[in-house]
């Protein structure tokens, strides 16, 4: 029980970092400098007024300085984060569990800028990438499961690029999609990266049917697609590991 809340405690301290990485990757700010700050009224948060989860709720939402609220998507990443991380020691051994909780902030994270930004920082599919691979080269006997998985991947962007330009005539899926889309396939392997693309085109295209159906049908709306690739990605590598 100890343990767990440790692992808890831990999960919400780098929940609380990736709530900087979100804030700042997409405005092109440093996530080193300056230390943590009010959205509202630029005012630095001392570190006793910055304790994740805690201190959301005991100022009840609003910065100490200015009274501005404070959005409640910061104490939720860090609650994800902590559950995250609890419940990836549960299911995983090391060093599997520090390359699963990896995947899962940098897709947690990719979902939540794409989602509001509806872009995709290359530092973070580099960090990803990174990674991944110090992870094969370290720990991995055999590597025909991720080098094949990375053809697969590299073969589904020529597929989609090549589709692209010859009904369209231009690139409808946009390169961070695609680059993911390798780096899954590293990962998970390939009969998976095949499940883990069908899975998140059906749930895109629920979201995409429910969003007309309740704010009309508009062609041109533009649906973030990471979302729905991490969503499965994390749902296969659980379901239907290697």
């Amino acid at each position: 029980m100890f343990e767990d809340s440790l692992y808890f405690i831990l999960g919400s301290i780098i929940g609380s970092f990736l709530n900087v990485i979100i804030y700042r990757l997409p405005r092109n700010l440093s996530i080193i400098s300056p230390r943590s700050f009010c959205p509202k009224c630029d005012e630095m948060i001392p570190f006793y007024r910055n304790i994740p989860i805690l201190s959301f709720i005991f100022q009840l939402g609003k910065c100490n300085h200015c009274s501005g609220k404070i959005s409640i998507h910061y104490p939720i990443i860090e609650i994800i984060s902590a559950v995250a991380l609890l419940v990836t020691v549960i299911l995983f051994s090391y060093p599997e569990a520090v390359l699963f909780y990896w995947m899962f902030v940098h897709l947690f994270v990719l979902s939540v800028i794409d989602q509001k930004w509806m872009k995709i920082p290359i530092s973070l599919l580099i960090s990803m990438t990174l990674g991944l691979m110090g992870y094969h080269l370290i720990w991995t006997v055999d590597l025909m499961v991720p080098i094949s998985g990375l053809i697969v991947g590299i073969g589904f962007i020529v597929f989609v690029v090549g589709l692209n330009w010859l009904i369209f005539h231009k690139q409808t899926m946009g390169w961070g999609d695609l680059i993911l889309v390798v780096i899954l396939g590293a990962w998970l392997g390939t009969i998976q990266i095949f499940l883990t693309i069908f899975l998140a085109s059906i749930l895109a295209l629920v979201a995409f049917l429910l969003f007309s159906i309740i704010n009309g049908f508009n062609r041109a709306k533009y649906l973030p697609f990471i979302p729905y690739l991490s969503i499965s990605a994390i749902l296969i590598y659980l379901f239907y590991p290697l």
